[in-house]
Order: C-alpha cells, then structure tokens, then sequence
C-alpha cells in the first residue's frame, strides 16, 4: 500500500481520481423534450448501467468528500 503514495498524495486524491475515472466511463444519452418520457427511461438506464459496473460509487458521497471537480462533462456549469 505505501507504493500507492509514490503515485498519489493522499487518500483524497484517490477518491478524486476514482470518481473521475467513473464520471470520464459515463457516456449518458442525450435529453430530449419532445421525448421525454423515453430519453428519461434511457438516462435511468445508462446511469442504472454505471452503478451496476461500479456498485460502491454511491457510497463516495456518504463515506468520502468527494471532488467539486466530480460532474460529468456534459452536464457543464448548470447541472
């Protein structure tokens, strides 16, 4: 374990970079009004998808503080 901090300075920014890793491995499906009721089902599923593939992410939010910098790309400064 005391290799891991050659690489990273602290258990901080290995949260930051496990949860960038999981953000960048997100690609959700666009939005679309004019079909909201379907473009909404795909997004839960996209992101059902994602917390399938990393179980514990949720988890981040409760036991960790997680990075201001952790939304994903296509959400930008709004979301």
């Amino acid at each position: 374990m005391r290799a891991l901090y050659n690489y990273v300075e602290d258990r901080q920014d290995v949260v930051g970079l496990v949860v960038d890793l999981m953000i960048t491995s997100w690609n959700p499906p666009a939005l679309h009004p004019d079909a909201w009721e379907t473009s909404g089902a795909d997004y839960a599923r996209s992101l059902r998808d994602l917390y399938r593939r990393w179980p514990r992410a949720l988890l981040i939010s409760l036991d960790e503080d997680a990075p201001a910098t952790s939304v994903h790309p296509d959400l930008g400064e709004s979301g």
